[in-house]
């Protein structure tokens, strides 16, 4: 979200817009104007109006994306049918209105005459790796591969707290509240609640805290963040189900999760069967 305000003579929204930011297209603002994602005096407006002197406008957009600066992909792993990124904690992994690591990724690729498409996806104030295919043969592998989950993710999450075993298999349910944008878990099984599991090793314990490595075992919204905090083991850092008195004292910023290793599995009449056991992994992570 980005605030600024107008100081001067009347002047039209979409030149009020290209005068503070001159790299926006005038086809982005009109995306911006169809989503509602432009305030004037806390008004949201769909169309192009006048702004006065003093008008305070809001967008509900990144600073990159109005400023046309491309995030540059930070590459861990690259071959001819893959690309492995790092995507940064803060941004999409795809989106219709921020500048996200698919536009990254693909700005790229177009100067090697390529493009790509995300197999998967991290949450926004998520960091780790993230896959993108190059071809459509490649992307029905990989996005099958994830659905399947024989594709192996591991994240390395600080979280409060020390647990009672050195690794355990954390078994629940999980209700997805869209409205409320909010995961609730229950240890059994009530009407619309799905099936989740995840497995962690601690990695080391220090003070009040503990470093795990997780691996899902299921893949559903917030799923680490919520399960962990139900058993008593909140993220540092999470303001949606963490301890925020402890985040304060710690002065904990942005949520402590990486989605820091993957491992492939494919079987020989795979066209990415070259990757079978190859583990692609961030170095010296800290949390």
């Amino acid at each position: 979200m980005q605030v600024v305000k107008h100081k001067g003579q009347t002047i039209k929204l979409d030149k009020f817009l290209t005068n503070v930011y001159p790299n926006i297209s005038y086809s982005y603002i009109q995306k911006l104007l169809r989503l509602k994602d432009i305030k004037v005096n806390n008004k949201r407006v769909n169309k192009i109006i006048e702004v006065n002197d003093g008008d305070e406008v809001v967008i509900y957009a990144d600073e990159q994306k109005l400023s046309g600066k491309i995030l540059t992909p930070n590459i861990v792993f690259e071959d001819d049918n893959i690309i492995v990124v790092d995507k940064p904690s803060g941004i999409e992994t795809t989106s219709e209105k921020y500048n996200d690591l698919l536009l990254s990724v693909n700005t790229y690729l177009n100067d090697k005459g390529q493009s790509a498409a995300a197999c998967h996806r991290l949450d926004r104030n998520t960091r780790g790796l993230v896959v993108f295919a190059k071809t459509n043969e490649v992307y029905g592998e990989l996005t099958t591969a994830f659905k399947n989950r024989t594709i192996d993710k591991y994240y390395l999450a600080l979280v409060y707290g020390k647990p009672s075993k050195s690794q355990e298999m954390l078994k629940a349910f999980l209700f997805k509240d869209a409205k409320k944008s909010k995961v609730l878990i229950s240890d059994t099984k009530k009407p619309h609640y799905e099936p989740i599991e995840t497995w962690y090793k601690v990695v080391k314990s220090e003070g009040d805290t503990s470093l795990l490595e997780v691996k899902l075992i299921t893949g559903k919204t917030h799923q680490i963040r919520a399960h962990l905090a139900h058993v008593g083991l909140p993220l540092v850092g999470d303001g949606k189900y963490g301890k925020n008195s402890a985040n304060k004292s710690l002065r904990a910023d942005g949520q402590a999760l990486v989605a820091y290793k993957i491992k492939f599995n494919f079987v020989p009449s795979q066209k990415l069967y070259y990757l079978n056991n190859q583990v692609v992994s961030l170095k010296n992570v800290k949390l």
